[in-house]
């Protein structure tokens, strides 16, 4: 049993449906299971996300208000989630192949001709000392940062819609 389906088991055994239930109740559930907070944070918002428990946000409470299954949450997942790696080939075969020849003492250019690999990458994929999680981090990072002014688009949205909504409370509406 994986650490998803064993907060899904806790939380069915636990939480009868229609009843609220604080996070520290349910956090020392995990707890008594060895679930870090965090991984029951993810599993737990991934629950709400398919229906099984609603998360009143003012008073903080969960409700569970259907049975939980994991099936429900992979696909859930699967829907929701993108795992985000590098969309140019890179695997750590790739990454195992440049070490070969880097340490066979070819040159960026000539291990970039062999593998039909653009020079650049051949040079991360080295920088990331040929780990494939460490390229992903780099590739990650890379593309988030083209992404910088549509971010701050949406910072002046959110100030925008934080105005308004105070707004409203001075106003009563």
């Amino acid at each position: 049993m994986n650490k998803s389906e064993t907060v899904v088991s806790f939380l069915n055994s636990n939480m009868k449906e229609g009843e609220p239930y604080s996070y520290q109740e349910i956090l020392k559930w995990g707890k008594d299971n060895k679930i870090k907070e965090g991984t029951l944070t993810s599993v737990l918002t991934k629950i709400k996300g398919t229906g099984a428990i609603v998360h009143n946000e003012v008073t903080g409470l969960r409700t569970k208000v259907s049975l939980i299954t994991f099936k429900a949450i992979r696909e859930y997942d699967r829907e929701h989630y993108k795992q985000t790696g590098n969309d140019n080939g890179v695997t750590q075969k790739v990454c195992n192949k440049v070490k070969a020849l880097r340490s066979a003492k070819f040159n960026v250019d000539e291990v970039s001709n062999i593998l039909k690999l653009d020079s650049q990458v051949v040079e991360d994929i080295v920088e990331c000392k040929y780990n494939i999680h460490e390229y992903n981090g780099l590739f990650r990072k890379n593309n988030n940062n083209t992404n910088e002014p549509f971010l701050q688009s949406l910072e002046g949205l959110k100030d925008a819609v934080n105005t308004t909504i105070i707004a409203f409370r001075e106003y009563g509406l």
